[in-house]
């Protein structure tokens, strides 16, 4: 089978590898789609801290069940399904108290023994696979990962019904927490988002609004959609070192900060604005099971809508040339989908 395989910081190499056997407890796949994602660019350059080369990237994935391990039960040959990346100890404290995602022994593709998913054919530990309604095109399976982590973002914010909601950052994870956030009641979901093309998508999604990056346009944005009380819930879904600030510019009083961002280093912000403005803020960390199965379900009603933050389409020979595309400040494009049966 085919694998594009991270050989060197920023060199991918087709490699013919053995198909892999399905273990007891696993299902073999046949890959359909692989969503490319921030931290696999990280990974690409060498930066990321567990994911070092050589190694197999790609975290989110869907596929056809090839293959059934003797001790599986509730899956058959020919089951669609994603791919929930991470497994979780059961014991830890934090699993104790229900926080698989942020368990301390949590195992995750590319990182140690288990490889990523950009292969034809990948096994994986059967408890990681949700099945996928047969509507939702094979190109899109993938996109449960993402919706996944805005599904627990979203979570996070504790979000009222009928609140107001800002997300800064307009890439994949951005554009979909303001949709989660808009399906789970919010009256209106702002995207504040340098690029044109980004904004677009946002705006293509009911009661989802989007403006420029710059003080001014966010000033008016915040204007006309809360009167100048500020957000009830800012998600920040960009690294960059001014997003914190930002974050609590556009909070309204007794709000609350979801940190969705990874940053590549340390930043600063002023606390006055958080004390001033008893301003609650949290991080959010990937996603549990019932995040993921929600993700799954609201990808099969509304798979068409969203279809619309995948923008490229490419093979296993084109990761090298999209991987390079997203390192580019000027790259267009949003969600690019790998399908590696298509060569």
């Amino acid at each position: 089978m085919l694998t594009a395989v991270l050989t060197a910081p920023g060199v991918i190499a087709l490699i013919e590898e053995p198909v892999p056997a399905a273990g007891a407890n696993e299902l073999l796949l046949r890959v359909e789609s692989v969503g490319l994602c921030g931290s696999d660019l990280t990974a690409f350059k060498g930066k990321h801290p567990l994911r070092r080369p050589p190694v197999v990237l790609g975290h989110e994935a869907s596929g056809v069940v090839a293959g059934v391990g003797s001790a599986v039960t509730g899956f058959a040959v020919g089951d669609r399904v994603a791919v929930c990346p991470q497994v979780s100890c059961g014991t830890c404290d934090a699993c104790s108290r229900g926080l698989e995602n942020v368990c301390t022994q949590r195992k995750a593709p590319g990182i140690g023994s288990w490889p990523g998913f950009l292969s034809e054919t990948i096994a994986v530990p059967a408890a990681t696979a949700v099945r996928l309604d047969a509507s939702i095109p094979a190109d899109m399976g993938c996109l449960t990962e993402t919706l996944a982590v805005a599904v627990h973002a979203v979570e996070r914010a504790r979000l009222l019904p009928s609140a107001s909601a800002a997300v800064i950052g307009g890439g994949t994870v951005g554009v979909l927490c303001a949709v989660v956030a808009c399906r789970r009641g919010a009256s209106v979901a702002l995207v504040i988002d340098p690029k044109s093309t980004n904004r677009s998508i946002a705006e293509s999604f009911a009661g989802v609004r989007a403006c420029r990056s710059d003080l001014k346009a966010i000033r008016e944005a915040t204007t006309e959609l809360t009167r100048d009380k500020g957000f009830d819930v800012v998600l920040v879904a960009s690294g960059h070192p001014s997003s914190l600030d930002e974050a609590h510019r556009l909070v309204c009083r007794g709000g609350r900060i979801v940190v969705a961002a990874l940053y590549g280093a340390a930043v600063t912000f002023d606390p006055l604005p958080l004390v001033a403005k008893e301003v609650d803020i949290a991080g959010t960390a990937t996603y549990t099971q019932a995040d993921f199965s929600e993700a799954a379900a609201m990808l099969a009603e509304h798979w068409a809508a969203l279809r619309r933050v995948i923008t490229h389409h490419g093979r296993l020979s084109d990761v090298q040339r999209y991987l390079d595309d997203m390192g580019r400040i000027d790259f267009p494009g949003m969600k690019i989908v790998i399908e590696p049966q298509h060569g």
